[in-house]
C-alpha cells in the first residue's frame, strides 16, 4: 500500500537547501585552509633544507613552521571529511 506524502513547502525546501549549502561551504572552507597550509608547510620545507644555509635558529624556526602547518593542514582534512559525513547523514535522513 502505497501512501501519499504531501510535497514538501518551499519554505522547507529552501531550509533544507540552506542546510545543505552550509554543509558544502564548511567543507570547502576546510579544504582551502588545508590547501594554504600544505602551501605554507612546502614553502617552509624548501626554506628549512634548501634556502637558507644558516644553521641554529632560523632553520629551526623554519622547521617548526613546517610541522605546524603540516598538522593543521591534516587536521583541516579530517574536519573536512566529519563535515561531509555529517552533511550526507542529514541528506540521507531527508531522503
Amino acid at each position: 500500500m502505497q501512501t501519499n506524502t504531501p510535497a514538501p513547502s518551499p519554505v522547507e525546501e529552501r531550509r533544507n537547501l540552506t542546510a545543505e549549502t552550509a554543509v558544502d561551504s564548511a567543507v570547502v572552507a576546510h579544504i582551502l585552509r588545508a590547501a594554504l597550509a600544505w602551501a605554507v608547510a612546502y614553502v617552509a620545507a624548501m626554506m628549512t633544507t634548501m634556502v637558507l644555509e644558516w644553521g641554529g635558529f632560523w632553520r629551526d624556526l623554519w622547521l617548526g613552521i613546517c610541522i605546524a602547518t603540516f598538522i593543521f593542514s591534516f587536521v583541516s582534512v579530517i574536519l573536512a571529511i566529519g563535515a561531509f559525513s555529517v552533511g550526507d547523514k542529514g541528506r540521507q535522513q531527508a531522503d
